[in-house]
């Protein structure tokens, strides 16, 4: 139990330095991207602003209902079995992605339900922007089972360390681009770099001011940083070495690297002010694609005889 307790902290200390490197690009890359400076209320390129940032939150006053303690907890509890390293995770178990992805679909309907629980919207809107939310992990996930059917393993450290020899980009280089086109989506989505009228309405704002909006905000980080470690998991090599490169350090590189991607391409791509626009680019194009590439893999490994069936 201790070593868990041990392992608990190491992981939120762990996410603590991720979520304020991330706070602190989200300010800064799309400002970049249209040769602004960002936030520069401080020294040394604005490095303070996500604690300023923070303060804003706590020193306005807020009510706390129970979406919100939900939120939180869920979005914490969705690293509680995916490994950060190959020796930090909580709870290591072999079917630890199933797990992390309940937990990362619960979230992305808690942020839907927090954000209307003050405005009397109707309950078909709501579950119809949960439903967007949720598919577009459809595609991603399919794209994960290739990566599985290809290792023949759903254990993410196996996964991890059978890419020793090439990467999982260099087999399943269709499956890497649709995951990443879900992450872009989702960010845009939820509207981690600006506020988005797909799912907020213009004069909508999340749960009024204070500590309520915060763990909104954080939740949405926590979401794509999940989909980001996976991407690292199961395409980019997680943690191992890059000839004479550490792991660990590689790891780092490779997350913040992949989410700066991201935030470009969400800067790039204008505004979607209709659901259905996003429905038809996932329904027409991303689970289309993701399932002829399990398809293709599946086929791939039947042709080859790798399950014995033959």
């Amino acid at each position: 139990m201790f070593e868990i307790f041990k392992r608990a902290i190491y992981v939120l200390l762990a996410l603590s330095a991720a979520l304020y490197a991330g706070s602190y690009l989200v300010c800064k890359v799309p400002a970049r991207a249209e040769r602004r400076r960002g936030y520069a209320l401080f020294r040394f390129g604005s490095i303070g602003y996500p604690y300023f940032k923070l303060q804003k939150y706590l020193s306005k006053e807020t009510n706390i209902i129970l979406w919100d303690v939900l939120l939180f907890i869920f979005s914490l509890l969705i690293w509680s079995t995916v490994p950060l390293t190959g020796t930090l995770v909580i709870m290591d178990i072999s079917s630890g992605f199933f797990v992390s992805a309940f937990f990362y679909l619960a979230v992305l309907v808690l942020l839907v339900l927090a954000s209307e629980s003050k405005y009397e919207f109707q309950l078909s809107n709501t579950l119809r922007k949960a439903g967007m939310a949720w598919a577009f992990f459809l595609p991603a996930l399919f794209s994960f089972l290739a990566i599985m059917l290809l290792s023949r393993t759903v254990n993410m450290k196996e996964i991890v360390s059978l890419q020793f020899g090439y990467w999982n980009i260099v087999y399943q280089p269709l499956g890497f681009f649709i995951v990443l086109a879900c992450t872009i989506l989702l960010v845009k989505t939820l509207g981690l770099t600006r506020k988005n009228i797909t799912l907020f309405s213009k004069n909508q704002q999340r749960q009024g001011s204070g500590l309520s909006k915060a763990i909104g905000r954080f939740a949405k980080y926590m979401a794509a940083f999940y989909l980001v470690a996976l991407i690292n998991i199961f395409y980019l090599g997680g943690w191992l070495d890059l000839y004479f490169i550490d792991g660990n350090i590689m790891l780092v590189i490779k997350f913040f690297l992949v989410f700066i991607v991201v935030l470009l391409f969400d800067k790039a791509i204008p505004d979607i002010d209709n659901y259905k626009y996003l429905v038809d680019i996932n329904l027409k194009f991303l689970i289309p694609v993701s399932v002829f590439n399990l398809v293709l893999t599946l086929g791939f490994l039947s042709a080859r005889n790798i399950f014995g069936w033959v």
